[in-house]
């Protein structure tokens, strides 16, 4: 397909103008030819259509060619002009080529005249055509180098003779420093052979284009990850290697994060003895990472991928509830959360703890989420469920199977001393006592139910008093230093303050003084007794811990139990006169 060529033809004949298109038209295909009798007309013409070329007269009434010449270039600098004329002095010649025409045609009334019209058209139009891609090309291919898009360089007889901005840029230079340098300057010591290799394989013509990855060196020495492609070509006949550079120092630095949290998070995974599971809810594929089958027991082969699967080794017991959990989340789009059983390779069923939540992506629904083992703590949970229910039978025992007996053998001991005065009778009453502090100590211990929830406002000073009153302390002084009000369970509480103070009696003597005081965020409770040596002070909480005959070894361990359940602290040190002080610390003051 030939080329079209759109003309336009100014001249105020308007039988030559018809003659000239009827030629141009009829004889040279591709020509289109607009016409206009008047520079006025034609500059409509030309604002209104596309034209390759302009052909005009130089003498017309309103205006010269050369005057309609100078008002085309105010608009179209580059459009080509062609005087076509019957007045061929060297004058009208010169002015039209001093005002920048194209090309100057002398009419001569034969037909060749128009042959050499349509050549001389088409020239101009080509050349115009060439230069206006040329232009564009230009402008596109500094666009591209000045701009800040990629590092451009050219490499030639093992040196760069052209770099952009942008190049220069990622590695620290000025541009003029780099032209010049040889691009092995610009790569990391341990990378060098590779890219001498690489460039001697595109100038020898191994490879037409490559590109691959490599490690960059900054002028200050800093090593930067860059990405490079290059061609091979000619550039002043001799063969030359162009090509672009990215610095994507952030993309791998990125790329290396991800594989790190990977890493990290198969490592946890491990570590948590968890998996993660995605179950497409369109077509029931089932999805369970190398963590998770490992977690069972499992190959890839051994477990088929559908939701199927899953339901064969889930226990039957937990079917229904595992199936409401799953609808529930799929119809409220909310979150999964779920304890299974799921049967392993040896036949054992394992605890898992499934979540999980919905997902949309476009028109598909999935399931994702996570599973952890906890058949360790499952296990944990039922022999502590055990040792709660042989504790509630063992505090069945002793308040029942124990007290009523002990009630029994007290009330024949008061009629016995009816009947007699024997001393034997006074040791009998003391086991007696002792039975019942142990049934009451070991029925504290095993106390339950008890909460901050069951908490309300306590006056310490005046608790303490109390206690004081109901505990057996002899000569002993009590100093309550203390002014606070704090929220607690004031049976509790009592508790810990009875067996303090029992404690300090024990162990210190009748004569002992106990003092509870204030702490910033708590209180104290010491005496002035003997104490508790440094090296014994860990283990004073622990069941059985006591140096008195008469201690039952539980009395501190309610303490400890006591602040536990309010979540305080407790610990045992010297006191202000070198007796046992022990200090309850996290405690929030409370008012009215």
């Amino acid at each position: 397909m030939s080329p079209e060529y759109r003309v336009l033809h100014v001249d105020d004949e308007p039988d030559f103008l018809a003659l000239t298109a009827d030629y141009l038209e009829g004889e040279h295909e591709g020509f289109r030819v607009e016409t206009a009798t008047s520079a006025t007309e034609g500059l409509a013409t030309l604002d209104r259509t596309w034209i390759d070329c302009i052909v005009s007269d130089y003498e017309m009434p309103e205006t010269t060619g050369i005057e309609l010449l100078e008002s085309v270039r105010s608009d179209h600098p580059d459009l080509p002009v062609i005087i076509f004329t019957g007045r061929g002095t060297e004058s009208v010649a010169s002015r039209a080529i001093s005002a920048g025409v194209t090309d100057y045609l002398h009419k001569d009334g034969g037909p060749e005249q128009f042959t050499i019209l349509a050549n001389r058209i088409e020239n101009a139009v080509d050349k115009y055509r060439t230069e206006q891609r040329l232009t564009e090309t230009r402008r596109r291919y500094e666009q591209v180098t000045e701009q800040n898009l990629a590092g451009i360089y050219l490499i030639q007889n093992g040196e760069f003779v052209f770099v952009n901005p942008t190049l220069a840029e990622i590695h620290g230079y000025e541009r003029e420093t780099v032209v010049g340098m040889s691009p092995l300057e610009l790569v990391a010591p341990a990378e060098r052979d590779r890219v001498q290799r690489q460039l001697r394989r595109r100038l020898d013509g191994d490879v037409e284009d490559i590109h691959y990855e490599t490690v960059g060196l900054t002028k200050t020495g800093e090593h930067i990850d860059i990405e490079l492609h290059g061609s091979r070509t000619t550039y002043d006949g001799s063969p030359a290697i162009i090509g672009t550079e990215l610095d994507i120092t952030e993309r791998k630095e990125r790329q290396r994060e991800l594989q790190r949290t990977k890493q990290r998070l198969e490592m946890a995974l491990q570590e948590a003895r968890a998996g993660l599971w995605k179950w497409d809810l369109d077509t029931d594929d089932l999805y369970w990472s190398d963590e998770l089958l490992d977690l069972l027991g499992l190959s890839p082969d051994e477990f088929d991928g559908d939701i199927g699967a899953f339901e064969e080794r889930l226990h039957p017991d937990d079917v229904d509830r595992v199936e409401a959990a799953i609808e529930t989340a799929i119809e409220n789009e909310t979150h999964y959360q779920v304890e299974e059983r799921i049967e392993d390779a040896d036949g054992e069923y394992i605890w898992l703890d499934a979540r999980g939540r919905v997902a949309e992506n476009g028109d598909s629904r999935s399931m994702t989420g996570i599973v952890i083992d906890i058949t360790e703590r499952k296990e944990q949970e039922e022999l502590l469920r055990r040792q709660r229910d042989r504790l509630d039978e063992l505090t069945r025992t002793l308040s029942h199977d124990l007290r009523n007996p002990l009630q029994v053998a007290d009330g024949q001991l008061k009629l016995a001393r009816r009947e007699c005065d024997s001393e034997h009778l006074e040791t009998v009453d003391l086991a007696l006592d002792r039975i019942d502090t142990l049934i009451t100590d070991v029925l504290s211990l095993t106390e339950n139910g008890e909460t901050a929830a069951d908490s309300s406002l306590v006056d310490l000073a005046a608790l303490a008093q109390n206690c004081w009153r109901t505990v057996d302390t002899a000569e002993a002084t009590l100093v309550t230093d203390i002014d606070r009000t704090l929220r607690a369970h004031e049976s509790r509480l009592r508790q810990l303050f009875e067996n303090l103070i029992r404690n300090a009696v024990e162990h210190a003597g009748t004569h002992v003084t106990v003092t509870v005081g204030e702490l910033p965020g708590g209180f104290y409770v010491e005496d002035d007794g003997p104490g508790i040596p440094a090296e014994e002070r860990g283990g004073v909480f622990e069941v059985g811990y006591s140096t008195s005959e008469d201690g039952t070894g539980f009395g501190l361990n309610i303490v400890k139990r006591v602040v536990e359940t309010h979540g305080w602290d407790v610990q045992v040190t010297e006191g202000t006169d070198g007796g046992a002080r022990f200090e309850v610390t996290g405690v929030e003051s409370a008012t009215e």
